[in-house]
């Protein structure tokens, strides 16, 4: 719940500063791909985002997008991947938006993700730090995303995308964002 508040106050704070500026959230799911089923629990759905974002303009079509969010991933056992149902998995980045066609836009872009892991149940061999392996994925890690957007009227669009990022010397998982976003 924190988090929430935190980025409820960042928007109203930023508000009067940015005024002219389209502001987005967004919502998705998040189905694993490749190292990722190796650290969530299914390859379903792995967890959930929730992001918001400020878009300026560079030029007619094309747009810088700044965006934050916190993800939410059900976790295996043993992995140390904090894995609950808030979403406690900070980021934050950059992306290039361009607008391809009438209602659909192209995004990619980079990130930083800031892992939460309970070291204490980081039991299994491939995510601790046992025999100096420096396998646990702590710190903020640095990852790329691209995508695509169709939009359903001058608010609401869907958003197809895939993220891949590091999480230790071993695993650099990937996942597909399928959700929803409103623009104000």
């Amino acid at each position: 719940m924190t988090f929430m508040r935190t980025l409820a106050a960042l928007a109203l704070a930023a508000g009067p500063l940015l005024a002219q500026t389209p502001f987005e959230v967004r919502a998705t799911g998040l189905i694993a791909q490749g190292d990722m089923n190796k650290i969530a629990a299914g390859n379903n759905l792995a967890g959930y985002s929730l992001e918001a974002s400020a878009r300026l303009g560079i030029k007619p079509g094309l747009d810088h997008r700044f965006h934050l969010g916190g993800r939410s991933f059900r976790s295996l056992a043993g992995t140390g991947l904090a894995g609950n149902r808030a979403p406690k998995h900070i980021y934050f980045g950059y992306d290039v938006v361009y607008a391809a066609a009438e209602k659909w836009t192209l995004f990619g872009g980079f990130f930083g993700q800031k892992w939460q892991i309970d070291s204490a149940s980081a039991t299994r061999p491939d995510f601790t730090d046992l025999n100096n392996r420096n396998n646990v994925g702590k710190g903020t890690k640095l990852g790329v995303r691209i995508g695509t957007e169709y939009a359903y009227n001058k608010h609401w669009h869907a958003v197809l995308g895939f993220s891949q990022t590091e999480y230790n010397k071993l695993y650099q998982p990937g996942w597909v964002d399928l959700g929803l976003g409103y623009r104000f």
